[in-house]
C-alpha cells in the first residue's frame, strides 16, 4: 500500500502505538471509506488536527452538497483505519483503532444518517490488552442493525482473526477467535448477507508452510461455521477479497503464486461454505490483487494489477457472464502507467465502473473508466496533476450513482490534506469535477 508523501513524518511519531497492520487494503490508516443507502452517502476518514489523529465523517444527500465534517472520536487519543457500514434505515456502524496508548484498541460507534453532524454517539471499546494488540477493523451492517466488526488481533505467538457480532443498540457483544494463530498478518476481508444477517470472512492462515485461504460464516447468534480451506494446497494464496450481490451471493477472489506467474482465482461461496472455483490468466503476466464486483445474474467483473515485462504495472479486467469468463484484457495504458489499488463495482443492470491509482508520475493521480454495454469506455483522470492522491474508495447505489473518494495532498503546502471526491450521476454521464470534503 503507497502511503501519500508527508505522512511519513507524522506516522513516525505515532510508530510505536501503529504496531499491527491493517487487516486488509480497506480500510487504510487515513481512509477515506464510504458507505450509503438511498439517502445518501457518508464518508469516514482520519485527519491530523493538529493535536492527534483524529475521525471524521460527512454526509452527501443524493440531492445536495457534502455537510461540514463532524468529529466522532474522542479528545487526546489518535484514532486511524477507520472503517463503516450503513443500511436501508440509515443506521450506520463506524470503527477505528484507537492507539492511544502502548497496546492499540478496538472502538466502535453508532450514529445515524440523520444526526450524522451531532455530538452525541454512542461508544463501546475492545481493548487490545485481551489480545496484546488490535489491527485495523472492517465493518459491516444489516438492514435490522445487526453488524459485524473483524480485526486482527496480536498474541505473542503471531496473529489471529477476531470478531464480534453486535447490534445497533448493544455494541459491546462477546468476541469470537476465527482463526488460528498465523505467523504474518492474516489479511481478512467481511460481508454481511442481507436479509439474513450471516456474515461471511475470509483471511489467510498456513497449513504446511503455503498461505492458504480460510473461509467461515457466522449467524446473528453468533454461531460459527467452519472455518475451511477454500484454496488450492498446491500453491500459496495471498490476499482474499469478497463481493456480495445484491441476492445474496457471496463470491471471494484471490492471487496464487503459480509458477512462473501469478494467476487469480475465484470462487462463488455457498452459505454451508461449499466452493465452485475457476482460474484467469493473462500469458507472460502476473496478475495481483484482485478485486470483483458480482450481480444477481450471476455476472463477475474483475480488476487487478498486471505486472508487465516493462516493469510496469496496469489494471487488468476480465468478465464473467453466466458460467463462462471471457479473455482477461489491459484497461489502462502499459506504455505510461504504474497502477495500483485498483477496485470495481458492478450492478444488476450489467453496468460497472472501476478506480485506480496511478503512481508513475511524483504525484499518485486517481482514474476511473465506466463499463457498460458489455465493454469498457475509455479510461478518465479524476484528480488534479498537481495533488498527491490515496487510493480511492468507492460507492454505487443499484441506479448506477457512485461517489469516489481520496485524501490529497498538496505538494505547494507541503502537508496540507484534504479529503476529495467526485460524483458519477448516472453510468451515461462523466465524473464531476472533485469536491473538497473538508481540510482540517
Amino acid at each position: 500500500m503507497r502511503i501519500i508523501r508527508g505522512l511519513s513524518k507524522l506516522a513516525v511519531i505515532f510508530s510505536a502505538l501503529i504496531h499491527s497492520c491493517l487487516v486488509a487494503e480497506h480500510p487504510t490508516m487515513l481512509g477515506p471509506q464510504l458507505a450509503g443507502n438511498g439517502s445518501g452517502v457518508v464518508a469516514i476518514w482520519s485527519s491530523f488536527n493538529g493535536a492527534e489523529f483524529a475521525i471524521y465523517q460527512a454526509k452527501l444527500p443524493l440531492s445536495g452538497s457534502w455537510s461540514s465534517p463532524a468529529k466522532i472520536s474522542s479528545s487526546s487519543t489518535n484514532c486511524l483505519y477507520p472503517s463503516l457500514a450503513m443500511n436501508s434505515a440509515g443506521d450506520i456502524l463506524s470503527s477505528w483503532q484507537k492507539a492511544s496508548g502502548a497496546i492499540p484498541d478496538i472502538q466502535l460507534a453508532v450514529n445515524t444518517f440523520s444526526d450524522i453532524t451531532s455530538t452525541i454517539i454512542t461508544t463501546a471499546s475492545f481493548f487490545g490488552s485481551e489480545h496484546l494488540s488490535c489491527g485495523a477493523p472492517i465493518s459491516r451492517l444489516d438492514n435490522a442493525g445487526n453488524g459485524t466488526v473483524i480485526w486482527e488481533g496480536r498474541s505473542s505467538t503471531g496473529y489471529l482473526m477476531l470478531g464480534t457480532e453486535c447490534t445497533t443498540s448493544n455494541l459491546r457483544a462477546p468476541v469470537v477467535t476465527l482463526s488460528g494463530i498465523n505467523p504474518q498478518h492474516v489479511n481478512a476481508d467481511l460481508v454481511v448477507q442481507i436479509p439474513s444477517g450471516t456474515s461471511f470472512v475470509v483471511w489467510q492462515e498456513p497449513i504446511n508452510g503455503l498461505q492458504t485461504i480460510k473461509a467461515a460464516s457466522l449467524t446473528i447468534d453468533a454461531e460459527l461455521i467452519g472455518p475451511v480451506a477454500i484454496s488450492s494446497s498446491a500453491n500459496s494464496s495471498s490476499r482474499p477479497y469478497l463481493s456480495l450481490s445484491s441476492n445474496g451471493n457471496v463470491y471471494a477472489a484471490w492471487w496464487e503464486n503459480s509458477n512462473p506467474y501469478s494467476t487469480i482465482v475465484t470462487t462463488a461461496i455457498s452459505n454451508s461454505l461449499d466452493v465452485s472455483t475457476s482460474t484467469i490468466s493473462l500469458e507472460n503476466v502476473s496478475l495481483i490483487g484482485p478485486r470483483i464486483g458480482a450481480n444477481a445474474s450471476g455476472d463477475i467483473l474483475l480488476v487487478a494489477t498486471a505486472i508487465l515485462s516493462n516493469g510496469n504495472t496496469a489494471v487488468a479486467t476480465a468478465v464473467k457472464s453466466g458460467e463462462t469468463w471471457g479473455g482477461c484484457t489491459i484497461l489502462s495504458d502499459p506504455s505510461t502507467t504504474s497502477v495500483a489499488a485498483p477496485i470495481v463495482h458492478l450492478n444488476d443492470l450489467g453496468q460497472g465502473v472501476a478506480l485506480w491509482q496511478d503512481t508513475s508520475s511524483a504525484n499518485g493521480i486517481i482514474w476511473g473508466a465506466i463499463y457498460n454495454s458489455g465493454s469498457w469506455g475509455a479510461p478518465t483522470q479524476l484528480s488534479s496533476p498537481l495533488l498527491n492522491c490515496s487510493a480511492p474508495a468507492l460507492y454505487v447505489d443499484p441506479s448506477g450513482y457512485a461517489v469516489a473518494a481520496w485524501i490529497a495532498e498538496s505538494n505547494t503546502e507541503g502537508t496540507a490534506f484534504s479529503t476529495q471526491s467526485s460524483t458519477l450521476v448516472s453510468f451515461l454521464d462523466s465524473w464531476s469535477t472533485p469536491t473538497t470534503i473538508s481540510t482540517p
